[in-house]
């Protein structure tokens, strides 16, 4: 164990020792190019964790880090100026759990299924290349924590939406889905039948929708089993009635925006139970005409934006 600031001139005074070591498990590593590396670096294929600082280093110092078979952990927060990964590509980590990164690092990762034990994929990015599909997501068996999908209006088929397998994912805390807003054609009904194909495992704790054309809800957010999902947030998404929120019971924060088909909170609110509803913004509704707000018991934040026809009981 050495302690004390690692910087480069410190990289350069380790040099002629890693070049007896084989065998290393752990590495925080300060490196800005080729010549801050330990001379065997690309040897250590032991390492279990993997931390590498640097301020605008170039994508190519990466490579090495694609033989590392048997890393665990691999730590580029600190690691500014990388805006790719290495050309051989992540996926040959079959080990990896955490990859710890910008979200951007993560949506780039090709044939994600094979680190079939990564925990966390903050963004996931849909392609019409077999290497970004949505059956990728399918073969994380141990995936949790968060995870966003973006570019769903490129899923070709209702079935493609169940390849996902989100309802197994018993570990997942936050879901957001995104479809692209520019997109040129919107089709209602393959839409309602991808969000019905990504059904989330009851464990849930934040939805999150976004751009959605279908025009109803998904027949599974009806399911009483979702009693763990505390925060929902809609943007634009064209749903005519809330009715889902009827079996939510513990709901206690709800965003709506730009949800323009939405006409009146009595017919949302008639059966629902939002006792322990504290948070509520709704904003650029413009079709919304009432909110019984009386009824609101446990509401401690309100925030009404750009909605006209609003007016509160």
């Amino acid at each position: 164990m050495i302690i004390g600031t690692y910087d480069a001139s410190f990289a350069e005074f380790l040099k002629d020792i890693f070049r007896e070591i084989k065998h290393l498990r752990i590495l925080r590593l300060f490196a800005e190019s080729w010549e801050h590396l330990p001379h065997n670096f690309s040897k250590l294929v032991h390492l279990r964790y993997l931390k590498i600082k640097s301020y605008g280093c170039s994508m190519s110092l990466l490579d090495p880090i694609c033989r590392f078979y048997h890393l665990q952990c691999l730590d580029l927060k600190e690691c500014n100026g990388i805006s790719d990964l290495p050309r051989k590509g992540l996926n040959q980590l079959v080990n990896l759990r955490h990859f710890l990164a910008n979200k951007e690092l993560h949506s780039k990762i090709a044939d994600v299924g094979q680190l079939k034990f990564l925990q966390e994929l903050r963004r996931f990015e849909v392609k019409e290349s077999e290497n970004f599909r949505l059956r990728q997501l399918g073969k994380l068996s141990e995936f949790g924590g968060s995870l966003s999908v973006y570019n769903l209006e490129k899923v070709r088929t209702m079935e493609e939406g169940e390849e996902a397998e989100l309802r197994f994912k018993r570990h997942l805390r936050k879901l957001k889905l995104v479809w692209d807003k520019q997109r040129a054609i919107k089709d209602p009904i393959l839409e309602k039948g991808v969000l019905e194909g990504l059904e989330p495992h009851y464990n849930l704790r934040e939805l999150h929708i976004k751009n959605h054309a279908g025009g109803e809800h998904p027949r599974w957010l009806c399911d009483n089993s979702f009693n763990m999902l505390d925060t929902i947030i809609l943007q634009d998404v064209a749903w005519s009635t809330l009715l889902p929120f009827i079996n939510i019971p513990n709901l206690k924060k709800l965003k709506l925006e730009s949800m323009h088909n939405l006409e009146s909170w009595d017919r949302v609110y008639r059966g629902s139970r939002f006792d322990n509803l504290e948070e509520l913004i709704i904003s650029d509704c413009t079709k919304l005409t009432a909110l019984p707000l009386s009824k609101l018991k446990s509401l401690k934040y309100l925030e009404i934006k750009n909605c006209e026809e609003l007016r509160i009981d």
